[in-house]
């Protein structure tokens, strides 16, 4: 099951992780507002769930020191966010026509 709470956790985790402050304030942000905008789509929480497989490859190559591993894994989640971002756009455009 997913619960937003272990998420967040693991958001904060690699942010406690990054000694880059820049890059730290910048997912914070990120996921401040893709948590608000996600709130207002029925979907959102299906297409988080289905992130957490990448997460935890992302998760994996990490401990295994394995960067492009884990670039590649945090391709998969912002391709799948992209797609679920892009379906909205294209439900709020019914809506208005």
């Amino acid at each position: 099951m997913f619960v937003i709470a272990h998420d967040n956790q693991f958001h904060n985790r690699i942010r406690q992780l990054c000694t880059n402050a820049t890059m730290t304030q910048l997912v914070e942000n990120l996921l401040v507002e893709l948590d608000a905008y996600g709130e207002h789509m029925p979907e959102m929480k299906r297409i988080w769930r289905d992130t957490v497989p990448y997460h935890r490859e992302m998760l994996e190559a990490m401990r295994r020191h394995d960067c492009k591993g884990a670039e590649e894994a945090f391709g998969k989640i912002v391709e799948a966010d992209s797609r679920a971002l892009e379906m909205e756009g294209l439900a709020e455009e019914r809506v208005v026509s």
